[in-house]
C-alpha cells in the first residue's frame, strides 16, 4: 500500500510571496520519491476590480501608495451603495486547489455606512453567498455566522468574501462580489487596495 504524507505550509496573510509550496512526499516500496507542487496564489490590486462608479470623482478617488503590491488604492467618497467584483480566469490558478479571496482594505476613522452589513458570493458551480460586515462597531459573535476581518501582519485589514475549487485550467473562471445596496445608508470612508486569492 502506497503510504502518503502531506505536509503543507499555510500561506501567511500580507506575505510578499506569490506562490506558497506544498510538499507531498510518496513512499512507494523500495521507491521513495519527493515532490513539489507550487499552488499559486494571486493579488489582484484595485485597478484590476470592477467597482461601481469608480470613474465618478465625486464617489471615489485613486490614491499613488508607495508600496510595490499596492501602487494605487481606491478610496470612497461618498455613495449610497456599492458593488465590488474581481473575475478570475481558472488558468491562474492551480488545479485540483481550494482557494479563498480576502478582500484586503483599510477604513477611515471617519468613515460612515460600513457598520451595516453587506453580501459576499462566489459564483462558480453555482451561487454561495454569506453575510459580512465590514466594520462592525458592535460586538458580534462568531456564532451568528457573520464574516468579520481581520488584521494582517502588514496592516492592512482582510475579510473572506468566500472560497471556491479549482478543478481546470481550462479558460473558466469565478467571480467574486462584494455588495451592499442599501440606498438609505451613506457609504464613505473605505479603502480598496485589492482582493487576494491563496490557497486553504
Amino acid at each position: 500500500m502506497n503510504l502518503l504524507r502531506l505536509h503543507r505550509r499555510r500561506p501567511s496573510p500580507g506575505s510578499r510571496r506569490d506562490e506558497d509550496h506544498v510538499r507531498i512526499r510518496i513512499t512507494e516500496d523500495d521507491e521513495r520519491r519527493e515532490r513539489i507542487i507550487t499552488a499559486r496564489n494571486r493579488m489582484f490590486t484595485a485597478r484590476s476590480l470592477e467597482i461601481e462608479h469608480s470613474d465618478k470623482a465625486e464617489n471615489w478617488i485613486w490614491i499613488p501608495q508607495n508600496d510595490e503590491r499596492f501602487p494605487e488604492v481606491l478610496e470612497l467618497l461618498k455613495v449610497w451603495w456599492f458593488d465590488i467584483k474581481v473575475r478570475i480566469n481558472f488558468v491562474l490558478l492551480s488545479p485540483e486547489t481550494n482557494y479563498a479571496a480576502y478582500l484586503i482594505f483599510r477604513t477611515m476613522a471617519h468613515s460612515e455606512g460600513l457598520d451595516s452589513f453587506q453580501e459576499a458570493s462566489v459564483f462558480s458551480d453555482g451561487l454561495r453567498s454569506k453575510i459580512v460586515c465590514i466594520k462592525p462597531r458592535v460586538a458580534i459573535s462568531p456564532n451568528d455566522g457573520i464574516g468579520l476581518p481581520v488584521e494582517r501582519p502588514d496592516g492592512w485589514m482582510e475579510l473572506e468574501l468566500g472560497q471556491f475549487y479549482c478543478n481546470q485550467t481550462t479558460n473558466r473562471e469565478v467571480v467574486v462580489c462584494l455588495k451592499e445596496t442599501n440606498g438609505n445608508i451613506k457609504k464613505s470612508g473605505l479603502i480598496v487596495a485589492g482582493v487576494e486569492v491563496r490557497h486553504i
